[in-house]
C-alpha cells in the first residue's frame, strides 16, 4: 500500500504558484495544501510576494504511531490480519479451501502469534490519532526460530485446526521457507492495514519501523503485487525473483534488502 503523504514540510512559493515538496509527499496532498494558500492569497494580494511560505504540515499528528503490540491487541491485530488476507493469492493456496468466515484463517493467526511471534518476534502495530489500531506487521528476527522442529511442536494445535491437511500446510510453509536467503536476516511475513486506513500511511510507517530496527542488517519479504512489490522497492528493496507454484496463482516476488557494506 502506497501512502498519499509521508514527509512534514511543503514549501509553497506564491510568486510563481509553484509547490516544492519533499519526495515522500503525494501529489493529493500538496495540492490540497496548496489550495488552501491559494484561497488566502486573493484575499490578501498584497502579500504574494513577499516571501516564500513555509508551511509546516502537521505529520506527528496525522500519521500513524508504530509501538510494540500488548497482549491485550491480539485481537484487534487479528481481525486486521484476517480482513488484509482472507482473499490474498498466497494465503489462499497455503490455506485448505473452502474456509467459510476465514475461521481456519483465523485460527492459524491465533496460533502463529501465540506460539511464534510473540515468543520470538516482533509484532508491531500502528495506531490513529484516537489510539485505534490501524495496522500490524509480524516479523521474524534473524536469531529466531522457525524451522522444522518449531512446526512440530505446533503440530497437534494444526492438526485441530486442519484435520488430515495439516499435512498440506506444513508442507507449503517449508516449501516456501526453502528460498528464503541462507544468510542471517529479519523476515517480514506479513504487513497489513485496515481497510479503512488505507491511503494514510501505514504500511509504510510499519515498513519504515522495521527497516530502522533492522540497522544495517538484511530484510527479506514476499510481494503478493505488483503495486506493493513498487513500494518495497522504492524503500531499498531488489527483486530476487518469482517463488514457483504449482498451481495456476498470481506468484510471490521474493525481495531482498541488502546489508550495509561493511566499513574498510
Amino acid at each position: 500500500m502506497e501512502p498519499p503523504f509521508l514527509g512534514r514540510v511543503v514549501f509553497v512559493h506564491p510568486c510563481v504558484h509553484k509547490t516544492t515538496r519533499f519526495p515522500d509527499f503525494g501529489p493529493h496532498f500538496a495540492n490540497i495544501l496548496w489550495s488552501y494558500v491559494h484561497r488566502f492569497l486573493k484575499n490578501a494580494p498584497g502579500l504574494s510576494c513577499l516571501i516564500p511560505i513555509l508551511l509546516i504540515a502537521t505529520m506527528d499528528a496525522m500519521s500513524p504511531t508504530v509501538s510494540p503490540a500488548r497482549q491485550a491487541d491480539y485481537q484487534a491485530i487479528i481481525g486486521i490480519l484476517v480482513e488484509a488476507f482472507a482473499n490474498d493469492p498466497a494465503f489462499l493456496r497455503w490455506i485448505p479451501q473452502p474456509d467459510p468466515g476465514s475461521a481456519k484463517l483465523r485460527a492459524l493467526f491465533e496460533l502463529q502469534i501465540e506460539k511464534q511471534y510473540a515468543q520470538a518476534g516482533d509484532i508491531d502495530v500502528a495506531r490513529n490519532t484516537e489510539g485505534d489500531i490501524v495496522g500490524v506487521a509480524l516479523w521474524d528476527r534473524p536469531d529466531g526460530k522457525h524451522g522444522a522442529k518449531d512446526q512440530a511442536a505446533m503440530l497437534p494445535r494444526l492438526v485441530s485446526i486442519f484435520g488430515i491437511k495439516a499435512a498440506q500446510v506444513i508442507w507449503t510453509d517449508l516449501n516456501s521457507a526453502r528460498f528464503h536467503p541462507k544468510f542471517p536476516h529479519w523476515y517480514l511475513y506479513t504487513l497489513a492495514a485496515s481497510k479503512s486506513a488505507q491511503g494514510t500511511g501505514v504500511g509504510s510507517a510499519l515498513l519504515k519501523h522495521g527497516i530502522d530496527r533492522a540497522g544495517d542488517e538484511a530484510i527479506y519479504l514476499e510481494a503478493t503485487s505488483t503495486r506493493v512489490a513498487q513500494l518495497y522497492n522504492r524503500l531499498g528493496f531488489v527483486p530476487m525473483g518469482y517463488i514457483p507454484s504449482d498451481d495456476e496463482g498470481i506468484p510471490e516476488l521474493a525481495m531482498w534488502k541488502p546489508p550495509v557494506m561493511p566499513a574498510s
